[in-house]
Order: C-alpha cells, then structure tokens, then sequence
C-alpha cells in the first residue's frame, strides 16, 4: 500500500479510477465523431443500403436474418431478466423507439447520447457512452417491463444508478 493513511489511499484509488474513466470517455467520443465524420452523409449512406436491399437479394436476406436474430436474443434477454426478477413483461421494449421517444438525450444526466456510439470501443473496453435503456424503478424492485418504465440513459449512468429509484 504506498499510503500509511487508508483514506488517502481510498482517494488515491477514486482519483485514478475517475480519471481513467474520463480518459475512456474522451476516446470514446473522438472515436464516435471520427465514425460520423466518414459518414458524413448519412442520407446517402441510407439511400445505398436501401439500394442494395432492393437489387442485391443475398444482402437482404443477411441483413434480415440478422436483424431478427438479433431482436430474438434482445427479446429473450429481457424477458428472462423480468422473469427472473418476478416483474411483469406488459410489452416488448425496443431500444431504438426509446432513445427516439427521448430524443437521444440521458433522461438521468440530461446530456446527449450518441447515436454512432458503439458498444465496446476499440481498446476492448465497453462504452460508457453507450444507449442503454433504465427502468425508471428497476425489474428487481418490482417495476414492470414496459415503455412507460423505461428511459434512455447513458450506460455508464446506468451502471451508476445500479438499481436504486
């Protein structure tokens, strides 16, 4: 232990922690702007992929089979956490319909959400500016799974509000 005094080793450690954090954070949103700056069109980018959906049938098919695949196991997911915390599933939540519902802003920090952002950066590590969706009074203290009890958040704000109300 370099400190013989325990609470100035305990703010040694919050210290570092908090800047590493923001160091990541920092990365993250350089990553994000790059990823929206070589995009920089973006009605383009959706024009093309409409494009290829239409005229390259194998690409629709992948982009299909993906995407419900992707909805079965985020389905599955949440209802299996309600199940497990004895809440009532009332209706499927969708990540993307909350964040719009929200207009991407963290319904607990009020800042802006990034809708590039991706789920884990690029050092391996996963993004605290990443869209979660947060029960207003979490699954495990008896809230329900529904769009009314849902918000858009930050993950890192979400991690942080753990599963108080």
């Amino acid at each position: 232990m370099p400190y013989k005094d325990h609470e100035k080793y305990l703010e040694y450690q919050r210290q570092y922690h908090h800047d590493r954090y923001f160091a990541d954070l920092d990365a993250s949103r350089t990553d994000a702007r790059s990823k929206y700056h070589k995009y920089k069109d973006l009605d383009a980018l959706s024009i093309k992929h409409k494009e290829r959906m239409e005229n390259d049938p194998a690409y629709r098919d992948r982009t299909r089979q993906r995407k419900n695949e992707y909805n079965k196991r985020n389905l599955v997911n949440q209802k299996r956490r309600a199940r497990l915390a004895s809440a009532p599933v009332i209706e499927t939540v969708e990540r993307l319909i909350v964040a719009e519902r929200d207009s991407w802003i963290c319904q607990l920090c009020d800042k802006p959400i990034d809708p590039t952002a991706t789920r884990v950066m690029d050092s391996g590590k996963l993004n605290p500016g990443y869209l979660h969706v947060d029960h207003k009074i979490s699954l495990s203290n008896g809230g329900e799974h529904s769009y009314a009890n849902c918000q858009a958040s930050h993950a890192f704000c979400n991690w942080s509000k753990n599963n108080s109300d």
